[in-house]
């Protein structure tokens, strides 16, 4: 028999707002979860286990609402994160500079492949910055960068077949 999760109109206290969840196992097997939220700059900085979003939320002040559908294939994990970030300021050097009332669409996705064994990721911040990569996962350990391409003010460039390739435009 297999175990069924079903969840409807759940909510938690997540990155230092109010979140608000439904989602389940699916027909596939696959657990799936659509999520919305406000996330706060102290809530993300106090997040060590999100790596360099919590290091760059060092920066950042106010907060800022988030749609999240996460999913659960086959012990790998699926993310579509999306925000404004409407409400969060960066007090970084340009080109990351942004006042808290500035829309800047956030977005990340992650998508396995159907072999399970490697994934994608894309990253977007507003026009600033953009990324690629494509990932193995291995049985054991931290995913491997394969190959990426990053773009900063420009378009990302095409991946190679091997390791990232980054184009810049800075002033």
């Amino acid at each position: 028999a297999r175990n069924l999760v079903q969840v409807s109109g759940g909510s938690a206290k997540v990155l230092g707002g109010e979140a608000s969840f439904d989602g389940g196992t699916q027909a596939d097997g696959s657990l799936r979860f659509s999520v919305q939220g406000t996330a706060s700059a102290e809530g993300l900085r106090r997040a060590a286990e999100m790596g360099p979003l919590a290091r760059l939320a060092a920066s950042a002040s106010g907060q800022t609402n988030y749609r999240l559908n996460l999913g659960f294939v086959g012990g790998q994990s699926e993310i579509t994160l999306g925000s404004t970030l409407g409400g969060l300021a960066l007090d970084l050097p340009a080109p990351l500079k942004k006042p808290a009332d500035a829309a800047w669409p956030l977005r990340l996705e992650t998508r396995l492949a159907p072999d399970g064994k490697r994934d994608s990721v894309r990253f977007e911040l507003g026009s600033v910055v953009a990324a690629q990569y494509q990932r193995e996962l291995p049985a054991e350990g931290p995913a491997i960068v394969a190959r990426g391409a990053i773009g900063v003010l420009e378009p990302v460039p095409p991946m190679p077949e091997r390791g990232v390739q980054a184009v810049l435009a800075l002033p």
